[in-house]
């Protein structure tokens, strides 16, 4: 993001600058997964991001009635939700697609032409692309390293305190691990068998009744350091290598993608509750900017899809609190900074900081990476055009608190009960595979559909509308006496 961004406003190419931004936040996407899976999973996102933003920059220039914008701003987000749940395409999912829509929908005149927008989004994300997916260049076991590093920490974290889910973060992180070093590869050998036997160690702890002693956590502690400096691990005993066939790297994975895809557009997916939640969200909250007047009503938009796409309504409550928290104090900065600093260069040069900054953040408390995200946001709008800081701020507020309670009556408004059929799908799902013969691809097999039927209880737990949730033991006793035993 920083280069082009950086690179245009040098270049005097400030009318470029919204589209080559949005452009590469394809960078957003896919940066735990394997090179092969990443590059499919970018490819998706940057086509879908070219073709929001071409859809936002049409209705800019064609749609004048408020209420017509407002309808195809909501179908757009709801399809991106949609389709990024769907294709499995990760955080933060269709959020920066509807986004990218919602912005580009309410540009000022005179609006440029879709080709000429086209090309500078595209240009954006294939730069975006290209960074993302230079790395396997010189580490091609780059994803794989940080994939069983991950899973090191995560097993030596396991404590009497809280036992149960420790060892399920732990098993998920192994999973992930096989997954990261199942594709084959002809190059490095070496250092995919020194990585299969550092997860193999670290599935061990898993399924010992026992939580590892302070030495051995030490030990995977130091191991998971080690590996991501490329260095060799000091952890001894390592076990043999296990048989890795469960996890291929199936090429067929993007036809599957796919045809979840597809079958998620069915307005009886267990996906379109969520889907409606965020085109109602959408509507509501930027008709009410429109009512009120507010300067940037898109941001009430955007507020809504972002409180709205998490799974669960306890989720959105918790979404909206953090996000209207985190608004808040970014704007104090982003008003610093607009005090302090006129140069557009340098604006973006703070620009990019903030972006590196709250991709930090945003993986411990999304209301930590809001504080980085807000100024990015008002400082983007201000390179864009030119406009009042204490205006851009009021709106910005006004505009997050709109949004986040409309997402929050939405969430009220439209019932997810078809989150039960999810659970009971995932738990069919799982007594399938407990019924095949016992052994290491059966455990290995049964850990992700464990995981599923965990999180779609969550997701039902989650649900107000929903009053008899199912006994949550039987979950626990898939975790328990199958997936992690």
């Amino acid at each position: 993001m920083g280069v082009p961004l950086v690179g245009a406003m040098m270049a005097g190419w400030h009318h470029w600058v919204p589209y080559l931004t949005l452009g590469s936040l394809v960078a957003l996407y896919g940066k735990s997964e394997p090179y092969r899976r990443r590059a499919g999973t970018l490819t998706g996102v940057g086509i879908g991001l070219v073709l929001a933003v071409g859809a936002g920059v049409w209705v800019a220039g064609s749609v004048t009635h408020p209420a017509a914008r407002l309808l195809m701003i909501g179908v757009a987000a709801a399809v991106a939700k949609l389709l990024c749940d769907a294709g499995a395409s990760g955080p933060p999912g269709g959020l920066i697609l509807g986004f990218a829509c919602a912005t580009t929908a309410y540009l000022p005149p005179p609006v440029p032409s879709v080709v000429a927008v086209f090309a500078a989004t595209s240009a954006g994300a294939l730069f975006a692309w290209v960074v993302c997916m230079c790395g396997w260049v010189f580490d091609p076991w780059g994803p794989a390293r940080v994939a069983v590093a991950n899973a090191l920490r995560c097993a030596a974290t396991i404590s009497r305190s809280d036992e149960a889910r420790a060892r399920h973060t732990a098993a998920l992180a192994v999973h992930s691990g096989w997954l990261a070093l199942a594709a084959p590869r002809e190059r490095r050998a070496g250092v995919h068998g020194m990585l299969v036997r550092l997860n193999a160690a670290a599935e061990s702890v898993v399924l010992n009744p026992a939580s590892p002693d302070t030495v051995r956590s030490h030990q995977l502690k130091s191991a998971a350091a080690r590996i991501l400096r490329r260095r060799p691990p000091n952890l001894p005993d390592l076990p043999a290598p296990p048989f890795l066939n469960a996890f291929t790297d199936s090429p067929g994975s993007v036809m599957l993608r796919s045809r979840s895809m597809v079958a998620a557009l069915h307005p009886r997916s267990l996906m379109m509750p969520g889907a409606v939640r965020v085109f109602l969200g959408t509507v509501v909250a930027g008709g009410v900017a429109q009512a009120l007047h507010l300067g940037h009503g898109y941001w009430a938009s955007v507020t809504a899809i972002a409180v709205l796409s998490v799974p669960s309504a306890v989720a959105s409550v918790h979404r909206a609190v953090q996000r209207t928290l985190g608004t808040a104090v970014g704007l104090i900065l982003a008003l610093l900074v607009l005090s302090t600093v006129s140069s557009p260069l340098w604006v973006s040069v703070i620009v990019v900081g903030c972006v590196i900054v709250g991709e930090i953040f945003v993986v411990y408390n999304y209301g930590y990476g809001m504080v980085w995200i807000t100024p990015t946001a008002v400082l983007l709008t201000v390179l864009a055009g030119p406009a009042g800081s204490a205006d851009l701020t009021g709106d910005r507020l006004l505009a997050t608190a709109v949004g986040g309670l409309v997402a929050l009556g939405c969430v009220l408004a439209v019932r997810n009960r078809r989150s039960i059929r999810a659970l009971e799908s995932a738990i069919r799902a799982c007594e399938k595979a407990v019924a095949e013969p016992r052994g290491e691809q059966q455990r290995r097999k049964l850990v992700p559909l464990v995981a599923a039927a965990r999180d779609a209880y969550e997701i039902v737990r989650g649900e107000h509308s929903i009053r008899d949730v199912p006994d949550e033991e039987l979950v626990r006793r898939f975790e328990r006496e199958f997936a992690y035993s």
